[in-house]
């Protein structure tokens, strides 16, 4: 099942699950008459955090997870996320354990959804942070789980999934989304998030560090000043981040012929796609690679750390390298830069913010209809001049542009019956 899948499903069933159980729940929480109260009286000892899809989502919450285990040290704390996530999350030393849902077919989502449902129940849950904020499977998570304090994330104070949470806090989307996970950790007593806190990478071992270092040896066998690391990939939930293959096929030839080797990343299914920029290159590839699922997840943050720059589209690859100290150059567009990138003195953003911009997480359908005139107004000069200067050390101030019109194209329309 792809997302755009997943997510219909979600609506459809888990809309009816949530309003058939909606009496029984409420009838049930009148009998049981727990304490809600928060910060809890007695400190919990089992806390659950649940957060399925994103890496990059899961990499933000990081902070937050570290506030939970710092102010209740003696509490399990599990993450309840998807299978392909486990061995990533084992590596914190703030995750007790970690339960999945595997979701490669609907069978498989349902099967071990009922199985993490009768491991939850005995454990008596005190508290269960959902992190999704679109997701009523989420929101029936918690609510299965029998936690006695559920608390939960939404863009409005009513909806059909409010009455599955005891506590219900606002996602105020103009605040970086670290911030929001860290109100909601303190809502359990947690200390806030300061400023001076990033996110938390799982170290690599020694073991894959020169792993990793032998393969980049037998990948770049030639002299080269460096690794230029491109990411031109984003999830099928919104292809409209993809900044185009062209431009990074000039940014590719450009820093090639500088004597940088330059990678270009994805994921296994990615391969196709960014074979396509080699393919643009033509004669031009000779120190560009597509290393596209060559890296397990653990190595890739081995691979980003020792890379000399990073350029991605909003993406999982760039919440990667946020963890870590390496340049790199955010290409946004569907959404606001702000909402997950950390600006600072080695890193920052290129954002033109059309009329329609952004529209990511908040329509399904992006009104441009695929023409992401957002990603096409960064052009490839602008791209390889601030590259230069964050390659020489220099502080770049993120570019974030207001832009009215886009040759004179009404922007934004979501339906129009005369087309």
């Amino acid at each position: 099942m792809n997302k755009k899948q997943k997510q219909a499903i979600d609506r459809a069933v888990g809309y009816a699950l949530s309003i058939f159980l909606r009496i029984p729940a409420l009838i049930l929480e009148k009998i049981l008459r727990r304490d809600h109260t928060v910060p809890p009286r007695v400190p919990p000892k089992r806390i659950v955090v649940a957060k399925y899809l994103g890496i990059g989502s899961i990499l933000q919450a990081t902070p937050m997870l570290r506030a939970i285990k710092d102010k209740y040290p003696d509490a399990q704390l599990t993450f309840l996320t998807l299978q392909s996530n486990k061995n990533f999350l084992l590596r914190y030393d703030f995750i007790d354990d970690v339960l999945c849902v595997d979701d490669t077919s609907l069978l498989n989502v349902a099967a071990t959804s009922f199985r993490t449902i009768a491991k939850l129940i005995p454990r008596r849950i005190d508290l269960f942070i959902d992190l999704e904020v679109h997701s009523t499977y989420g929101s029936l998570m918690s609510l299965f789980s029998c936690s006695k304090n559920r608390l939960g994330f939404s863009l409005q104070d009513k909806d059909h999934r409010a009455f599955l949470y005891t506590h219900l806090l606002y996602l105020n989307t103009n605040f970086p989304i670290r911030y929001c996970y860290s109100q909601i950790a303190q809502l359990i007593g947690a200390a806030p998030l300061s400023p001076e806190q990033g996110l938390l990478g799982p170290p690599p071992t020694d073991s894959e560090s020169e792993k990793v270092g032998a393969k980049l040896g037998l990948i770049f066998d030639f002299e080269h000043k460096g690794i230029i690391v491109l990411n031109p990939n984003a999830s099928d939930l919104r292809y409209e981040r993809r900044w185009a293959r062209e431009g990074f096929a000039s940014v590719a030839r450009y820093f090639s012929h500088q004597g940088y080797a330059v990678a270009l990343v994805g994921s296994p299914p990615e391969r196709e796609y960014v074979q396509g920029i080699i393919e643009l290159l033509g004669g031009d590839a000779n120190k560009v690679r597509n290393v596209a699922g060559v890296f397990s997840l653990p190595e890739f943050f081995a691979f980003l750390e020792q890379s000399s720059l990073v350029v991605t589209n909003d993406s999982g690859v760039m919440n990667m390298a946020l963890t870590l100290r390496v340049p790199q150059l955010l290409l946004a567009g569907p959404v606001d830069p702000e909402q997950y990138f950390i600006p600072n003195e080695y890193r920052t953003y290129i954002y033109y913010q059309t009329y329609c911009s952004p529209c990511a997480h908040y329509v399904d359908v992006p009104p441009c209809a695929g023409d992401n005139v957002c990603m096409k107004q960064i052009k490839a000069e602008q791209v390889i001049d601030i590259c230069e200067r964050l390659l020489r050390g220099e502080s770049v101030k993120p570019k974030r542009t207001v832009s009215l019109s886009f040759n004179s194209e009404v922007l934004g329309v979501l339906k129009d019956k005369g087309q």
